[in-house]
């Protein structure tokens, strides 16, 4: 077991952790998204669509890849680096470090979901905490993997999970995720998600008219995706539209720009020299607004 000099030094060691979390906060630069608050796996859930889950077994995993919690009501205890806020958890925080720092291996696994590259803590927060104090990079973790409908990225602030929400509910409409997997990424950089709905609809009509029948919608969403999306997208990349557009243009305004051009000139190429001719003629001017 510990002595009671372990003991001593893991609470003064808590009183440090707790004081880095502190003037953490304090640094924080006001307007810039870092958030401090541990996320919540509920909150991303919610917007990426949870779908479904399977056990992965124990495994040792990246302390940096631990970003988050289960349980909303961590987020008093723990900062978004495990650092400990509240004193209340001083004594229970310091028993465990002073255990985990006299090297006795039987700790028990951590319980995680994991989300694409991250994990989420279910049981074992103080863990996780005491681990990165002790500068581990790893710890031995019980892992459930979770599928979701959107992929997640990075940000995780709340426009990070609307934009998250907004392509979950564009893949729901459109099931092109299902007919055309890569889609599923190529596409998630992308917004205005209802102008890019109303396209493969207007796609739907041509086709089906082209067909003379009733095209399913996910048959046009992957005609939409092979015909149109692809190959106006390797022009734009090939030919740096969107560099060549006013600051702040995004994938999606050179997308939704070479495909107006397309309509008037009715083919992609002409469509994008012309589109081109047009920026360099008045390259301070924004053409297509967001």
């Amino acid at each position: 077991m510990y002595s009671d000099l372990n003991l001593l030094e893991a609470r003064e060691q808590f009183d440090t952790a707790r004081r880095r979390a502190f003037w953490r906060a304090v640094a924080r630069v006001p307007g810039r998204y870092q958030t401090l608050r541990l996320p919540d796996l509920n909150r991303v859930l919610s917007a990426a669509r949870f779908e479904t889950q399977a056990s992965r077994g124990v495994q040792e995993i990246r302390l940096d890849k631990v970003v988050g919690t289960v349980s909303v009501a961590k987020q008093i205890d723990f900062d978004s680096a495990f650092l400990p806020l509240a004193r209340r958890q001083r004594e229970r925080w310091a028993r465990l470090y002073a255990f985990m720092s006299a090297g006795y291996e039987d700790v028990p696994p951590i319980e995680v979901f994991q989300l694409e590259d991250n994990y989420y803590v279910i049981d074992g927060h103080h863990r996780v905490s005491i681990a990165r104090e002790l500068g581990r990079d790893r710890i031995e973790a019980k892992v459930t993997e979770i599928k979701t409908r959107a992929p997640i990225g990075l940000d995780l602030s709340r426009s990070g999970l609307q934009h998250v929400a907004d392509y979950a509910l564009f893949l729901e409409r459109t099931g092109i995720d299902r007919v055309r997997p890569q889609a599923r990424v190529a596409l998630v950089g992308f917004s205005r998600y209802d102008e890019l709905h109303a396209h493969i609809v207007g796609h739907k009509y041509f086709v089906s008219l082209e067909q003379q029948r009733d095209v399913p919608f996910d048959v046009a969403a992957a005609s939409w995706y092979d015909n149109v999306f692809v190959p106006v997208n390797h022009l734009v990349r090939k030919h740096g539209i969107v560099a060549r557009m006013r600051r702040k243009s995004s994938a999606v305004d050179a997308y939704v720009a070479v495909t107006k051009s397309w309509l008037e000139r009715g083919d992609p190429h002409s469509a994008v020299h012309s589109l081109l001719e047009r920026l360099r003629a008045r390259p301070r001017r924004r053409l297509f607004a967001a």
